[in-house]
């Protein structure tokens, strides 16, 4: 509203500078009405094209001149006088959506969305205490359209990613429970894990080295070495890879004590075969 006035007062000043200036002209009546209305429009172009807000912009809502930012979209669902908010909306469901949506050119239909974020809102009430009821969290959630110039408005438009309330981020998945959350395939050139620990404990006096003999039992009764998921809890949960990568570090850490002890074992039977062929020269 209060730009449409600013647009009007613009024009009416205008206005009066061309008319002043069109007056001092050698032209008949229809030719100055031309030309006044042809500098009007360029005058209100140039003004468009560089106009400045200096100041806030809020989308479907009321101002609140005690918050502070740039670009408001929706307002809160708090309203003076308003005591049920969204009682009545269901625990952990979506109590409302502000899209921001992205258009191009298509050759085959008029309209398409070609991208969208969105905010939504979900209602988080609890209890009996009304002002429960007005607490809302929202998820910022990223959509793209992957069908051709064929479709019309928001047909093909998916969710490609999703960052919740409490920071967790899902792509192609729309119920994150970790910081990052992926359904499908990452590469990168280089993945660095900070890791709590490592399995140099495996060399120390202490370690309970297990024998072969009992590796061997473990492995007939469970399917799969001591420490180490089985196939269908890592089915179920996943791997830990940092957690992984230290197991897995251990057994090639208790492999190279079994192969020294080996090779000790190997030396003296060599010597002892040795001492047996010398015996057996001197008869």
């Amino acid at each position: 509203m209060h730009t449409l006035l600013y647009i009007a007062v613009k024009l009416i000043i205008y206005s009066e500078k061309i008319s002043s200036i069109v007056q001092t002209l050698n032209f008949n009546d229809v030719k100055k009405t031309v030309i006044f209305l042809i500098l009007v429009m360029v005058c209100l172009v140039g003004y468009g094209q560089n106009q400045i807000i200096n100041g806030n912009v809020q989308v479907n809502g009321t101002w609140n001149s005690n918050y502070e930012a740039g670009i408001i979209i929706g307002r809160s669902g708090w309203q003076e006088g308003n005591t049920l908010g969204n009682r009545y909306v269901p625990v952990g469901a979506r109590s409302g959506t502000l899209y921001l949506d992205f258009s191009g050119f298509r050759d085959r239909v008029q309209y398409q969305v070609g991208a969208r974020i969105a905010g939504e809102r979900y209602n988080i009430y609890e209890g009996e205490n009304a002002m429960g009821a007005l607490v809302q969290k929202t998820h910022l959630v990223f959509y793209t359209n992957h069908l051709g110039g064929w479709t019309t408005e928001t047909i093909g438009l998916e969710e490609r990613m999703r960052i919740t309330h409490d920071g967790k981020i899902g792509i192609n998945t729309s119920k994150p429970l970790h910081e990052l959350d992926v359904n499908g395939t990452i590469r990168a050139k280089e993945v660095k894990i900070e890791a709590t620990g490592w399995a140099d404990f495996v060399f120390k006096p202490n370690y309970d080295l297990k024998t072969l003999s009992e590796v061997e039992t473990h492995i007939s009764k469970y399917g799969h070495l001591p420490n180490i998921p089985s196939e269908a809890e890592v089915g179920e949960t996943g791997i830990d890879v940092g957690n992984m990568q230290i197991k897995l570090l251990q057994k090639i850490e208790e492999l190279t004590l079994y192969v020294i002890e080996m090779d000790k074992e190997n030396k003296s039977l060599r010597k002892e075969i040795s001492e047996i062929k010398d015996q057996l020269k001197d008869k």
